[in-house]
């Protein structure tokens, strides 16, 4: 049975980057599936890593929505999908 998180802006936003802590104790457990939506357009459709808590604080995992060099190097090694910005 899937799980849905949703996340609503009253007023348009920008979003440059989703973060993702999959702390799993077993590796049965944790977000296996992804898909993110905005404005009912699918914009990622893949698989998260699952991980102890330890590495997962250390370590999140980050989709990236932006072009700015500055975050791609910040989040290059976590980084599990980069998009070009909608409107680009």
């Amino acid at each position: 049975k899937p799980n849905f998180i949703y996340l609503i802006f009253e007023e348009p936003v920008a979003v440059s980057r989703m973060e993702f802590w999959n702390y799993a104790k077993t590796p049965d457990r944790g977000v296996k599936d992804l898909m993110v939506w905005a404005d009912d357009i699918l914009i990622y459709n893949g698989s998260l890593q699952t991980t102890s808590a330890q590495m997962a604080q250390q370590y999140p995992q980050a989709l990236l929505f932006t072009n700015d060099q500055k975050v791609v190097g910040e989040y290059a090694q976590q980084s599990i999908a980069t998009h070009k910005p909608l409107g680009e």
